[in-house]
């Protein structure tokens, strides 16, 4: 769906569709399997990157190597909890305001919280790498949007804004909070080997999945009883009203063909690129103590 120009020559998003317009095949059961070929996806390209490549430039025995690595990091207690959490998050939402809610798996959050999870159960740490990459710009802009709410009552970023929005349900505003511990659980179970080198890679790769999946099974916004619900997921339509940065809105609405990849590329290959060097930094810091 593609926003029309008014007469200002202004694009507009896209209508709120009725709950009853949302069919469940591609609001419920095409975001899941999206997201589960995500995850196994990010699973095999991370077993042939770690095993394969190691075995056929260093003439290690990939067996061998893929038993060590799943010995050396293994965290599986902390990767159920979190799988389990993302399972509770998306759950609650569909029962306390509908079904299509499950269409959110779609975001990067929430497929990253899979991906990590799914990680740190089997011993993969890309994947756990490749979820901190995902979700660095919007997390760590998280940090500065609550501490600048704390202490001037203003956020300055804008991406967690919508936690006082009237149209924010409580259960929203409970499970939203995974922006915060996220990344430090991450950063935990990688201190000992650092991030995977192409855990950044791997991240753009996975986004751009992820965008073009939200653009094409999910709806702009959803006009329910009392209000009308902005899912906008992945900023597939275009980036989210309350950054007040007015070069990340030149192509918001426009045809998928125009802005999916401008979003690609503004995201991963600009804004999220100062964030991703960050994170090495702090995990080969961390390395560097615990080793």
């Amino acid at each position: 769906m593609v926003g029309k120009g008014g007469g200002d020559g202004v694009r507009r998003p896209p209508r709120a569709k009725s709950p009853s317009e949302l069919g469940m095949v591609e609001t419920v059961l095409l975001p899941v399997v999206v997201a589960a070929g995500v995850v196994f996806a990010g699973a095999i390209g991370c077993d042939y990157l770690e095993v394969e490549m190691m075995r056929m430039l260093l003439g290690h025995d990939g067996h061998d190597y893929d038993l060590q690595r799943k010995e050396e990091f293994l965290f599986f207690e902390i990767g159920l909890a979190i799988i389990c959490y993302c399972i509770f998050t998306l759950g609650s939402r569909c029962f306390t305001v509908g079904v299509y809610y499950m269409c959110e798996v779609l975001w990067g959050c929430n497929t990253a919280l899979l991906l990590a999870g799914f990680g740190m159960c089997t011993g993969r740490p890309l994947l756990v790498g490749t979820a901190t990459c995902i979700v660095a710009l919007d997390q760590i802009s998280w940090y500065f949007d609550c501490l600048g709410y704390l202490f001037t009552g203003k956020f300055h970023v804008g991406v967690s804004k919508y936690l006082i929005a009237p149209t924010t349900s409580r259960i929203h505003f409970i499970t939203a909070f995974h922006h915060l511990w996220f990344l430090p659980v991450c950063l935990y179970t990688l201190k000992e080997i650092g991030m995977p080198p192409m855990s950044y890679i791997f991240s753009v790769v996975l986004t751009s999945a992820l965008a073009l999946a939200a653009r094409f099974l999910t709806p702009y916004a959803v006009n329910e009883e009392k209000q009308v619900k902005v899912f906008n997921i992945n900023l597939s339509y275009g980036f989210w009203d309350d950054i007040n940065v007015p070069f990340v809105h030149s192509y918001d609405h426009h045809h998928p063909t125009i802005y999916l990849p401008y979003l690609i590329v503004v995201c991963n290959l600009y804004l999220n690129t100062l964030p991703v060097i960050g994170l090495y930094f702090a995990t080969n810091y961390l390395k560097s103590v615990y080793v």
